[in-house]
């Protein structure tokens, strides 16, 4: 059971008015890939035509799923991941199916070399270290959870633990090449770094994939994680982006993909899915502490590091906990999210990308339809499983 996080009559009615212009407008088809294109507007426009009942929105959402199945069936798709390629097709195609949008089977758009190409590059991307849950392989990994291919997962599980470090406090995973060449940079953000593995773990710890093995690793991970916390005086952070060797810790602004609130939504969950108050616990109290810097100017509004990432997150950890406080700062987060809002951009929103200046994006991760997404989550009983793909459920 899903509980809406926002109840004001006000605020419900302008979070109506946004999902009531992203109802009408036109989408492009793009790129079918999950993150930034066709494959994220489906699953958009699916969960809104289940709160709307708008045929418009239904029409979209099959319209651009035909248009990532086409993509696989006439093999145009080279990029392996779940960002942009074949990865991230593949889940949200399965996930829609499960909704009950239309029937789905992978056979049907990848023969049996082709997806065993797949399947062993994907095991072998983690041979070589090349773990990053947008741009590496547990974005496979969560294709094969969802596939039940026993197997698979079991391949992944083992390389993860081959290509782990050991230090006298734990184990930790160095940073995917596919990311960045410097050696020694281990990173800690959810959408790239060891709190994605032991999140992958959990999944597969729940369905007793190599459970004695899988124990350890969480353990094991778990224990250098808290270690590693720099929180060490009151109001002040518990993680960097990353630890690089050399080099000065940084400390970014409260964002889904990197900090403290990814870690500690993280460590939430795991702690549930694995019946450990230890981990639950701790990733409550990275939460409560990340309350404290509501003040951060975030100038974007989608997913990864925006507005509508923030909230969802707190929304999620209101729901898991029951916390008052968290659906309070949720409640913030949508606000400033309503208030970025423009009828002037196509998109209704728009994102900040540096020397390229502000652009507009369709997708599910700094798109139009990530945010579309978490404002149906403010609203509605309907639980927000399309959050999975983010580690967040």
């Amino acid at each position: 059971m899903w509980n809406p996080i926002v109840t004001d009559a006000l605020l419900i009615s302008r979070i109506k008015e946004v999902i009531d212009y992203q109802s009408i407008r036109h989408y492009s088809l793009t790129t079918p890939d999950l993150m930034y294109g066709s494959t994220g507007t489906a699953i958009f426009n699916y969960y809104n035509y289940k709160l709307s009942g708008n045929p418009k929105s239904l029409d979209t959402s099959l319209t651009h799923s035909q248009h990532a199945i086409d993509s696989l069936t006439e093999d145009t798709v080279k990029n392996l991941y779940l960002g942009k390629g074949i990865s991230g097709i593949l889940w949200g195609l399965i996930h829609l199916s499960h909704l009950g949008a239309f029937d789905f089977d992978v056979e049907d758009v990848m023969d049996e070399k082709y997806f065993s190409a797949y399947e062993s590059q994907s095991i072998l991307d983690m041979e070589n270290g090349d773990y990053d849950h947008l741009l590496g392989s547990l974005g496979a990994f969560m294709v094969f959870m969802e596939l039940e291919k026993r197997n698979s997962c079991e391949g992944i599980i083992l390389s993860l633990s081959r290509i782990s470090k050991r230090d006298k406090v734990g184990l930790f995973w160095e940073q995917s090449p596919c990311l960045d060449m410097l050696s020694g940079v281990i990173n800690l953000g959810l959408a790239h770094g060891i709190p994605s593995i032991i999140v992958a773990l959990s999944w597969a710890r729940e369905k007793d994939l190599l459970s004695t093995a899988t124990d350890k690793l969480i353990s094991e991970s778990f224990k250098w994680l808290k270690n590693n916390s720099q929180h060490f005086e009151p109001g002040s952070p518990f993680y960097p982006f990353s630890f690089t060797e050399g080099k000065e810790n940084y400390y970014g602004p409260l964002r889904w993909c990197y900090g403290d609130l990814g870690v500690s939504i993280a460590l939430v969950n795991i702690g549930i899915k694995n019946n450990n108050r230890e981990i639950y616990d701790f990733g409550i109290s990275i939460a409560k502490n990340s309350l404290k810097f509501r003040n951060e100017k975030i100038i974007d509004s989608h997913l990864c590091h925006g507005t509508a990432g923030i909230a969802h997150i707190y929304g999620r950890l209101y729901n898991y906990s029951q916390d008052e406080t968290f659906k309070d700062a949720s409640y913030y987060w949508f606000n400033q999210t309503i208030d970025s809002f423009s009828t002037d951009l196509e998109s209704g929103f728009k994102a900040w990308k540096g020397k390229f200046g502000w652009v507009e994006y369709d997708g599910l991760l700094e798109g139009s339809a990530g945010i579309g997404l978490a404002l149906i989550s403010a609203i509605s009983d309907i639980e927000p499983k399309w959050d999975r793909c983010l580690l967040l459920s």
